[in-house]
């Protein structure tokens, strides 16, 4: 069986350059004609026994997947007006270890109620009408919704929303952003950010795996408070307020609410200034605070996150780098990171702890051209100690994560990315076993 889908997925991605050309669509995405992606992904390395101290033991081990999508997007009409659907499908490779022992499949790649057996899952995740001109831009319908507390890093299917976003360009350096989600459908990293990535603590923007196994609400659109184990009658939705600010050519500010009504309040709040240096030299500040006021099902939070980073970013002749320093700084409760939001300036491949209770975080980051199209990104980061308990677990260490990234993108089409993340967990009391993280992984993606 596996030899068939390897065969199947093979032929899948050879001829995806041949189709493409057949149709010969170079459209972008914001064009009218039919566009798409098709992204294989596969974790090289992460066996674990289950038995005994290891290195590796929050692994999750295996996984190997391939994501497709097309979508269509009609001419404009009636004065800018146009329709898009995109569909969505989610295969296992056949390379994934489900019937070993020595391995736990990686649920952050598929989509859970699938993922037993590995059965394809598909989905019209985007299904919207789409106005356009000058000065606005509507959507209305199942959309990809990216704001600083809804884009949130995602492997394979990414969550999706429903309502309506609406963008007003007030003036040339001004903004206004605004709408109504009804619901939302959590995409395949979900499942991992309750449990691998959030330790079941709630705070890497999904609550708990009990809710998403027992409502199977992974990749169905559902309410907000559905989410948190409620009925859809507890919440009217999301409602959001945005404002984007450029003061001057090098600084921005933001400021974004969103709020579930009879739940959550959550501000975000941020600023980026870049200062020439020379002729192909900036130096990069920025400012970000976060507030949280949650009550729901008598739980009651009150969540604060400030941050700050400073950097470098310039050419050494016809390679491009950026160096930078990042600090964040928690208070009050853990936040209640329930749909998906990751602004911190802090946050790695596997680690969002910058929303626990009281943490002082830090990340250095590199990224450095080694040759065009080819680019190697490393980031290491310190979350200390936060006060947020695991069950009835206290943190025993300092959590940490570093990141070795390689990425290569020959042309707009193409890109090819290889990584490896060591993770140790602040629970990681090395008693029993040992909670780290050894975890590489290989992507290749080519849109049309």
């Amino acid at each position: 069986m596996k030899k068939t889908l390897l065969s199947i997925t093979a032929a899948a991605l050879l001829a995806v350059p041949v189709m493409a050309e057949d149709t010969k669509s170079k459209k972008k995405g914001d064009e009218p004609g039919i566009s798409g992606m098709v992204k294989l992904m596969h974790i090289v390395d992460g066996a674990y026994t289950g038995t005994g101290a290891t290195d590796n033991s929050m692994d999750p081990s295996t996984g190997s997947a391939l994501l497709a999508n097309v979508k269509y997007k009609t001419e404009k009409f009636a004065g800018g007006l146009s329709a898009v659907i995109n569909a969505y499908a989610l295969f296992d490779t056949g390379l994934t270890e489900r019937n070993d022992a020595e391995y736990k499949e990686a649920s952050g790649m598929f989509i859970n109620n699938a993922a037993d057996d590995g059965d394809p899952f598909y989905t019209l995740g985007e299904a919207y009408l789409d106005y356009k001109d000058k000065a606005h831009h509507a959507k209305l319908g199942r959309q990809l919704f990216q704001t600083p507390l809804t884009t949130i890093k995602f492997s394979t299917m990414p969550s999706f929303y429903e309502g309506l976003s609406y963008i007003n360009k007030l003036t040339d350096t001004m903004k206004l952003s605004a709408g109504h989600m009804t619901k939302m459908a959590y995409g395949a990293r979900a499942y991992a950010d309750a449990a691998l990535i959030g330790e079941n603590t709630g705070t890497a923007g999904a609550t708990t795996q009990t809710i998403i196994d027992n409502y199977e609400m992974q990749g169905k659109f559902v309410g907000f408070a559905e989410m948190l184990g409620g009925v859809p009658s507890d919440s009217a939705g999301m409602t959001y307020l945005g404002l984007d600010y450029k003061m001057q050519k090098n600084l921005t500010i933001r400021a974004w609410d969103y709020m579930v009504q009879d739940i959550v309040n959550n501000l975000y709040v941020d600023a980026d200034y870049k200062m020439p240096m020379g002729k192909t030299t900036k130096l990069v500040l920025g400012a970000q605070y976060l507030t949280q006021s949650y009550d729901y099902n008598s739980v009651t939070s009150d969540f604060a996150l400030t941050g700050a980073k400073v950097g470098i970013a310039g050419k050494l002749g016809e390679r491009k780098y950026n160096l930078s320093y990042a600090m964040n700084s928690s208070s009050g409760d853990a936040m209640v990171n329930v749909w998906g939001a990751d602004p911190a300036y802090t946050s790695t491949i596997f680690s969002r702890n910058a929303y626990r209770d009281e943490v002082s975080a830090s990340k250095i980051s590199a990224k450095i051209g080694l040759m065009k199209g080819l680019k190697l990104v490393v980031e290491m980061a310190d979350y200390g100690q936060s006060k947020t308990l695991k069950g009835a677990t206290a943190a025993a260490n300092d959590a940490t994560e570093t990141d070795i990234i390689l990425v290569y993108k020959p042309n707009k089409k193409w890109m090819f990315k290889i990584f490896n993340a060591q993770r140790t967990s602040e629970y990681d009391d090395t008693t029993t076993k040992e909670l780290k993280q050894n975890h590489t992984r290989m992507m290749a993606t080519y849109k049309f």
